[in-house]
């Protein structure tokens, strides 16, 4: 499995050996997808890839609608 994070665009939460982040990764060639994934943070400071999910800009969009409909009627219930 080959991976190139081009860009870190967050990191969401992290401990002490684990961070979330959402990134712009290329997975074994193909082009660069939104990721959203756990990060195991080695003691050299290297990061390994966990469990994620990765995302076309369209699947995101709708993730982060649905996001905002959720927070936004969060009040309404």
């Amino acid at each position: 499995m080959q991976y190139e994070v081009e860009k870190t665009i967050a990191e969401i939460s992290s401990t002490g050996s684990t961070a979330k982040r959402l990134t712009l990764t290329s997975w074994n060639g193909n082009p660069a997808k939104l990721d959203l994934r756990i990060w195991r943070i080695e003691g050299n400071g290297d990061s390994q890839p966990g469990k994620g999910v990765t995302l076309t800009e369209d699947e995101a969009a709708a993730v982060a609608a649905a996001i905002s409909d959720y927070l936004g009627g969060r009040g309404n219930e």
